[in-house]
């Protein structure tokens, strides 16, 4: 039976980490589109203790116990969040009220010395980069610097996601399901293909999170922990922190051909994407 120091060392070795798991100072964007299983992948596969967590979708389905916020919407308590329609009216309300923006003020509030920055991990969809754009200027303002920005993408078969996304308690409409995971791949695809935004200098992590491409730890190896613990899965980086920028055309070819298969695969049919990562 392996010793706790001996099991603890085989799962830090599998996590991704960011500069060495560092523990103050790093930023991560977790992409992916709705039910890619971003929750399960941050919980998993990196130090996930390590991280303030900005999610927008776990404080839209808070808003509902908001004074202020049932006093200017009183519909909202009326609301069911598996109603694709009333998911659509509370999402339109989270951007009129600054939701996003309110969350991160929150998480950066008292901060004052540039050497203890908190790390973030921002749980987005990334269907397109205004918000890795509307924050990355505020961050970097604050002391973080460019080689500890991160973008990390959460790739999950499309058609897993459509069902994961019907059996969950907060129902995405098919329109905005079909336009995350879309969106996500063509973001990615065009860092890719051109280069990382502005003042963005980390890593570049993409983790294929499908149920058959994760392994676990059998309970005779983990006796004294009843959760179930991964022992391995899937991911690829593409850019490591401080490194320059290599196009996906530059990146090693068995590398480009592994990423392409696993975007054919399971991102939506879109001929825009398949040319981004041929």
């Amino acid at each position: 039976m392996k010793t706790f120091l001996e099991f603890y060392q085989e799962l830090s070795e599998r996590q991704i980490q960011y500069n060495n798991n560092a523990n103050y100072g790093q930023i991560v964007f977790f992409a992916g589109g709705s039910g890619s299983g971003k929750g399960f992948s941050t919980s998993n596969f990196i130090d996930s203790n390590k991280f303030k967590i900005s999610d927008v979708d776990k404080l839209k389905k808070q808003m509902s116990r908001l004074p202020s916020l049932k006093a200017k919407y009183p519909e909202i308590e009326k609301l069911n969040l598996r109603n694709s329609e009333d998911v659509g009216k509370l999402h339109a309300i989270a951007k009129a009220e600054k939701l996003p923006e309110r969350q991160l003020n929150a998480l950066i509030s008292g901060m004052q010395y540039p050497e203890t920055l908190p790390n973030i991990l921002f749980d987005i969809t990334m269907r397109d980069l205004d918000q890795v754009n509307e924050y990355v200027p505020k961050l970097i303002s604050l002391g973080y610097k460019a080689e500890n920005i991160h973008i990390t993408w959460v790739l999950t078969d499309y058609s897993v996601a459509v069902v994961r996304n019907r059996n969950r308690e907060r129902v995405v409409p098919d329109d905005i399901m079909l336009k995350t995971h879309t969106g996500a791949a063509l973001t990615i695809g065009k860092i890719l293909q051109t280069k990382l935004p502005h003042s963005i200098n980390g890593s570049v992590t993409i983790i294929l999170n499908n149920p058959e491409e994760v392994t676990y730890y059998d309970r005779s190896d983990n006796s004294e922990n009843e959760l179930q613990l991964v022992k391995d899965f899937k991911y690829i980086t593409v850019k490591k922190s401080k490194r320059p920028f290599v196009g996906v055309a530059e990146i090693d070819s068995e590398v480009r051909n592994t990423l392409y298969r696993w975007v054919k695969s399971n991102a939506p049919v879109n001929k825009n994407i398949e040319k981004m990562f041929s």
